[in-house]
């Protein structure tokens, strides 16, 4: 999992980008996680205090990079690089599967 700083006032722009991947996009976007290995991926914005943040995740065994000759994953990394300041270390404290 990896947690985003949002830059301020871009938490709209995820959240537009977010609906075009579950409307519009959604079909290769189902294709793009298989392509990576990929069974499932989220991103979630939350708030503390007045910062925003986003919180990701992809699950799957073995999961790949993205396919950069796609532009849907081409078009991914930059709505991330335009709204977001980098990411907040996270300790894997733990991870269990059943």
């Amino acid at each position: 999992m990896k947690i985003f700083k949002i830059k301020p006032g871009k938490e709209n722009t995820l959240r537009e980008w977010g609906k075009k991947l579950m409307t519009e996009y959604l079909d290769e976007a189902r294709e793009t996680l298989k392509e990576e290995n990929s069974t499932r991926e989220f991103f979630y914005i939350f708030r503390i205090e007045d910062k925003y943040y986003g919180a990701a995740n992809m699950e799957g065994d073995n999961i790949i990079p993205s396919n950069l000759n796609r532009e849907l994953n081409r078009k991914h990394r930059e709505i991330l690089k335009e709204c977001t300041e980098g990411t907040i270390e996270l300790e894997d404290i733990y991870n269990i599967k059943a």
